[in-house]
């Protein structure tokens, strides 16, 4: 399994130039996840893949800096979020197959408690963080 970020995005790679990207719609899984997630966006949805790791690798590095004190917007993974929060209307964050019912973010604050929180958790190498971003909600 692994963790997948889904953005609505018209125009990632000027958004987010040092990320690379891939159509949901090309895995029958992505899409209907998107589908699920994000049932009115008008905007094309992409997965998102920072080059040459996964968003995972991102978030276990997150992780680390987060139990060792460190606030998660001085991390790459925070900082990609901050980002996002800026630029996008609607984002999710899901692991496996579980992106039924994200507990939903409408304001950075509390999109970076609920991340911060999920960062927190010790229960061995396992890390699945869960949270849709959503500003009008």
């Amino acid at each position: 399994m692994t963790q997948f970020l889904l953005i609505a995005s018209d125009h990632p790679y000027t958004e987010f130039p040092d990320i690379a990207f891939s159509h949901a719609q090309e895995e029958s899984f992505l899409n209907e996840a998107a589908t699920a997630l994000f049932p009115v966006e008008r905007k094309p949805i992409w997965n998102v893949s920072p080059p040459g790791e996964e968003v995972g690798d991102l978030i276990y590095e997150a992780r680390g800096a987060v139990q060792a004190g460190e606030a998660i917007e001085n991390t790459a993974f925070g900082h990609l979020l901050c980002h996002a929060m800026k630029k996008l209307d609607a984002f999710a964050l899901f692991y496996g197959s579980d992106f039924e019912g994200l507990p939903i973010a409408a304001s950075p604050q509390s999109l970076l408690k609920t991340i911060d929180e999920q960062l927190q958790v010790e229960d061995g190498s396992n890390l699945e963080l869960y949270v849709r971003w959503h500003p009008d909600a």
